[in-house]
C-alpha cells in the first residue's frame, strides 16, 4: 500500500494535532508554578516545598526567616543602638563609683605607717 502525496499531509496533520499539540501544552503547563497552593514557599537552596509558616526548610534546614534588620529603617536600628550604649556606659559609672564607695578610706596612722 503506497500512500500519495494527500494521504501523507493528512497524516502529518493527524499526528501533529493529536499527537504533537497536547505533548506541548502538556509540557507548557508543567513548567508553570501551581496556583492552588498559595500557602507553599519553594525552598531556595533546595527546591522542596515548605509550609509558608515554617522558620527552616525540612529538606535541608535552610532559614526562610528574614533578618531582624529587614523592613526596619537604618535610623531606628542606630537609635536603638545609641540607647544600648548609653545603658552601657551608665552601667559602668554606676559599677565604679560603687566600687569606689565600698572601699574604705586610708586612716592617718595607715598613711603614717
Amino acid at each position: 500500500m503506497i500512500m500519495n502525496l494527500g494521504e501523507f499531509v493528512i497524516f502529518v496533520l493527524f499526528l501533529t494535532v493529536l499527537l504533537f499539540v497536547p505533548v506541548m501544552i502538556v509540557q507548557f503547563i508543567g513548567r508553570r508554578k501551581p496556583v492552588f497552593k498559595p500557602s507553599l514557599q519553594e525552598c531556595p537552596n533546595c527546591g522542596a516545598e515548605n509550609h509558608r509558616d515554617k522558620e527552616r526548610c525540612y529538606c535541608c534546614g535552610h532559614r526562610f526567616a528574614s533578618s531582624p534588620s529587614e523592613g526596619v529603617g537604618t535610623p531606628l536600628i542606630q537609635r536603638v543602638k545609641q540607647a544600648d550604649d548609653q545603658k552601657a556606659k551608665r552601667r559602668t559609672t554606676a559599677q565604679s563609683s560603687a566600687s569606689t564607695a565600698e572601699k574604705p578610706l586610708p586612716t592617718k596612722q595607715a598613711l603614717e605607717e
